[in-house]
């Protein structure tokens, strides 16, 4: 399957946890509203532990699949 284009750059915090360090205009990310500083605790209903494990989560969704993020933003 071709990997779909959600359109974020991932990096840590210092906590370890994913966080979005980037959202590609007019990409599916910023038509869900995702942004820069979001830690991404939850990919498709899945614990989200690292970048890394978040990326590989990521390249595993098929293009057009639609996928949930369940985020903290701002400490909320």
């Amino acid at each position: 399957a071709i990997p779909g284009f959600v359109g974020i750059e991932v990096g840590s915090d210092p906590q370890g946890r994913a966080v979005v360090l980037q959202v590609a205009a007019l990409s599916p990310a910023e038509a869900a509203g995702l942004r820069a500083g979001d830690a991404v605790l939850e990919l498709a209903e899945e614990k989200v532990e690292t970048a890394a494990g978040l990326k590989a989560r990521l390249r595993a969704v098929a293009a057009e699949e639609p996928v949930t993020f369940t985020i903290e933003r701002a400490g909320k």
